[in-house]
């Protein structure tokens, strides 16, 4: 996300949304109440034709709206702002009226806050690093099939490639599979370009990857990493490697949480445990499902992460949309690794 101005004093803050995680970031920040202004459509009729709704055409405009709603579609990648009408060019909107601002990548916003939460400058933050990050693709490769993973600030985007190229010694197996290597090529060229994909982590437990790699120089710039799983469980035994360590984000958090829970080492979860863990100032890394910051108990989990900062602790919102999110969500939505035990 491209922060062109942020005042905490006034409220005010504009950005440039780069990318669909920048969407999604500002859905999480914005907040009933809020005061948002950006360029939108609006359906403007004519005064002879308030009566006809069919009439009317939809101008360009900016407007600014009091907040009701915002919620971020993944299905069309718009970021939609549903309020009523504050400020508006004379003669061609009500005040009071109800409209929906959507926003896409690369459009700019503006935004007025009353106030701004730990939780909501730790997104913008999150975001603006974001955009700085090398993004990170992982590929398992068996033999005929593929499983790619776009490793995302909030998780992982699955793709499966498959392609029957038969056994060891079926006829024309080497050209299928030649057509498998072309096909992969294609679409990982094609996903990096598209989401800005600098290093591709090819793995596997054959000689596939290393086979794939050669096929693929000069395409991409790759990593190959030696793995025993394909699938998913591929994709996941690379993240507990620590290939990963600064792309994976929130992922490698929650399987960080899992392994020391599984160890009964340095971990702990539920409301309680974790709140007793941070009054201890025991807690190295403090993990929230969003949701939690959108529920009645917003203040207390507000608290608790104003607690935790205050301690040294680092905090992240964990994304409930995504794998790792649902993972946490299944521990209450609340879980911290710890400095030491307790």
């Amino acid at each position: 996300m491209r922060i062109l101005k942020q005042d905490l004093k006034t409220g005010l803050f504009i950005a440039q949304a780069e990318n669909l995680d920048d969407l999604w970031y500002l859905s999480q920040v914005i907040s009933e109440g809020d005061l948002v202004k950006a360029r939108t459509l609006r359906l403007v009729k004519a005064k002879d034709d308030k009566l006809r709704a069919e009439k009317g055409q939809k101008q360009p405009m900016t407007l600014s709206i009091k907040v009701e709603k915002a919620e971020f579609d993944p299905n069309a990648n718009k970021l939609r702002v549903l309020g009523k009408i504050a400020a508006g060019p004379e003669g061609l909107v009500a005040l009071g009226d109800h409209h929906t601002l959507e926003l896409s990548e690369g459009d700019k916003i503006e935004m007025f806050k009353e106030s701004w939460s730990a939780s909501d400058l730790k997104y913008l933050k999150d975001a603006e690093k974001g955009a700085k990050t090398a993004k990170v693709m992982i590929c398992v490769i068996g033999d005929g099939e593929a499983t790619v993973a776009l490793v995302r600030d909030r998780g992982l985007y699955y793709i499966d490639t498959k392609e029957n190229i038969g056994g060891k010694y079926v006829e024309g197996r080497e050209e299928k599979k030649k057509e498998f290597y072309i096909k992969l090529l294609e679409l990982l060229k094609e996903e990096v370009k598209k989401s800005g994909v600098q290093t591709v982590i090819l793995a596997g437990p054959g000689f596939e990857k290393r086979n794939f790699a050669t096929f693929a120089k000069g395409h991409l710039n790759v990593q190959v990493v030696d793995i025993g799983n394909e699938g998913k469980s591929g994709v996941h035994e690379v993240l507990k490697s620590g290939s990963l360590e600064k792309a994976m984000g929130e992922a490698r958090l929650i399987e960080r949480l899992f392994e020391n829970i599984a160890k009964e080492g340095l971990a702990t979860y539920g409301e309680k445990q974790v709140a007793e863990a941070v009054d201890m100032g025991a807690v190295e890394i403090l993990l929230v499902l969003d949701k939690k910051l959108r529920q009645d108990s917003r203040l207390k989990t507000e608290n608790l992460i104003k607690k935790a900062k205050d301690a040294g602790s680092e905090f992240h919102v964990v994304n409930s949309e995504f794998e790792p999110g649902q993972k946490l969500e299944g521990l209450g939505g609340i879980g911290a690794i710890l400095r030491y035990k307790v």
